[in-house]
């Protein structure tokens, strides 16, 4: 193990995040809280990311615990000349990923190029020219600082693999934090999905997994899928669920009466994440619940595609529906605090079912009840164990709609249930108490191996 003399004090983490404040993602927020609390309970966090576009000051950290690097990217290249051909015909998500709207013009000729690009040059994902530079920063850190374990978020997977080989070359434990299973977005980057591809990607996830000290998942299914695929690591994979920040809902916000019916779906909307079906539900309530009808407005704060607000206005629900632009974090958390109730559209991607989404925590941090689209899988079990709410699947409108109905006919019962829930175990803090011990366990696993 590298030893250096170090700056800091106390047991120190190395903290490997290409998404970082000022960056915007439920990513983002997952590590920056993590960082906020680790000094409460003991350890000293250096973030190790990529160069900012700009400084907003938004960060837990000095800015001389920040460390920013250099990274070559060229899926840029691309959405530099997507923004300037056209601002409405693209969204990206969290790994990249360009959902392009239908009959653009810019779809075919640049998506086919990406998705080209993709396949043959982003191994395991487009943001893999960070490696080199943040594996020659890391290493010097370590030196530095006298790290005593490092601590890779994902995705993209990228960062892990920093980690693995920064981990490698000092002898220093590794954790890594997998917020995504490694290939859900394997049709991102492998959208022609060539056989040699998938067995590269297979080998990098089991090189990661054999160099991790302890890996963390954010729900227990992902840790059974996890040990399903690697026999022999039950007992080095640790569930750490997504939280809430109490400091972040200490401002009350007056949440309108019953004049109005709020619903919120807090989040952005994506190709495989499509509110349609809902559009058709509150459709069926003009019918079926015109009082409702009258009363009901659903609100998007984040970045939606145009083709969606099209169709809002093909079913005639422009009056009904409010689009707002992609706000900071803060911000929209705001905006949660004057709905009535939280709307989940969990989407359609491969291994989904296995996910608990970031944002059902803050809706349990604002005590909102919550309105779950969600099939069977983690979300679905999470929200009836916790009786939070109510499932209903996403292929039917009549459930959506028998769902709204029965929310806001009993919204007094389940607002009385979320103010009386004891939500401490879901806050930010006392998932960081959880990291820190996972931390620790890292490194008394490697000094007992070190012994022997």
């Amino acid at each position: 193990m590298i030893m250096g003399k170090g700056t800091l004090k106390g047991n120190k983490v190395l903290v490997i995040a290409y998404y970082y404040p000022p960056a915007e993602s439920t990513g983002t927020v997952r590590t920056e809280k993590f960082v906020k609390y680790l000094a409460e309970f003991g350890w000293n966090p250096l973030v190790l990311t990529v160069k900012a576009d700009q400084d907003t000051g938004n960060s837990n950290l000095s800015d001389e615990r920040i460390i920013r690097t250099g990274a070559f990217l060229p899926a840029n290249i691309f959405r530099r000349l997507i923004r300037r051909k056209s601002s409405s015909d693209y969204m990206e998500n969290e790994t990249g990923k360009v959902a392009y709207e239908k009959g653009s013009i810019i779809s075919k000729p640049l998506g086919r190029i990406k998705e080209l690009f993709s396949t043959f040059c982003f191994i395991p994902d487009e943001y893999v020219g960070w490696l080199v530079p943040a594996v020659a920063k890391g290493i010097r850190l370590v030196e530095k600082e006298n790290i005593n374990v490092i601590f890779a978020t994902a995705p993209p997977n990228t960062d892990l693999l920093i980690g693995k080989w920064i981990s490698i070359l000092t002898g220093i434990p590794l954790v890594c934090d997998f917020r995504d299973t490694w290939e859900i977005y394997e049709k991102v980057y492998n959208p022609y999905l060539m056989r040699w591809k998938m067995g590269i990607n297979r080998r990098m996830e089991k090189k990661v997994i054999d160099r991790t000290t302890v890996s963390v998942v954010v729900s227990e299914v992902m840790k059974q899928q996890m040990v399903k695929r690697f026999p022999g690591i039950a007992q080095a994979v640790e569930v750490i669920e997504n939280g809430f920040d109490e400091d972040d809902f200490s401002d009350s916000i007056e949440v309108s009466d019953m004049t109005k019916f709020i619903l919120i779906h807090f989040g952005n909307l994506y190709d495989w994440r499509s509110p349609v079906t809902l559009f058709k539900a509150i459709r069926l309530l003009e019918k079926d619940y015109p009082e409702l009808y009258n009363k009901i407005e659903v609100r998007f704060p984040g970045m939606v595609p145009e083709v969606y607000k099209h169709r809002v206005t093909e079913f005639g629900l422009s009056e009904k529906m409010s689009f707002q632009t992609r706000m900071p974090y803060k911000e929209s958390l705001d905006e949660l605090k004057k709905a009535h109730c939280g709307i989940i559209i969990r989407g359609d991607l491969d291994n989904i079912e296995n996910m608990l989404t970031a944002k059902i925590f803050d809706y349990l941090g604002t005590r909102l009840p919550v309105i779950s689209v969600s099939g069977a899988g983690q979300l679905k079990d999470f929200v009836e164990s916790e009786k939070i709410g109510i499932n209903c699947f996403p292929e039917k409108p009549e459930n959506i709609a028998a769902a709204i109905i029965r929310m806001y006919n009993e919204y007094d019962q389940f607002k009385d249930k979320m103010n009386r829930m004891d939500m401490s175990r879901f806050t930010r803090r006392t998932k960081t108490l959880e990291l820190a011990s996972v931390l620790q366990k890292a490194i008394n696993y490697s000094d007992h191996v070190e012994s022997i």
